[in-house]
């Protein structure tokens, strides 16, 4: 029932795309919009430092991981070389 009912309001509204779109649009002409954005900046900036420690963790466990991994790979690229008689 409801497929039968979306697609005609999909197709007018220009598909799926069209459908978020005016879906979105309701939303953000909500009265509470204003204070929903509003919460959710703040938690943003909360969790602001605990994002970036943890990005820089990251950051340094993969400058790490190269690191120790390179001697490797350039061991595997001249062994291959070799073989090939380069």
């Amino acid at each position: 029932m409801f497929l039968a009912i979306s697609q005609p309001v999909l197709a007018a509204q220009g598909g799926p795309e069209g459908a978020l779109n005016g879906i979105w649009g309701y939303i953000k002409g909500l009265p509470v919009w204003p204070k929903i954005t509003f919460y959710l900046n703040q938690k943003v900036e909360e969790r602001k430092p605990v994002v970036q420690q943890e990005l820089n963790r990251e950051i340094k466990e993969t400058e790490q991981d190269a690191v120790r991994q390179i001697p490797s790979l350039w061991q595997k690229f001249t062994n291959i070389l070799h073989k090939i008689g380069l």
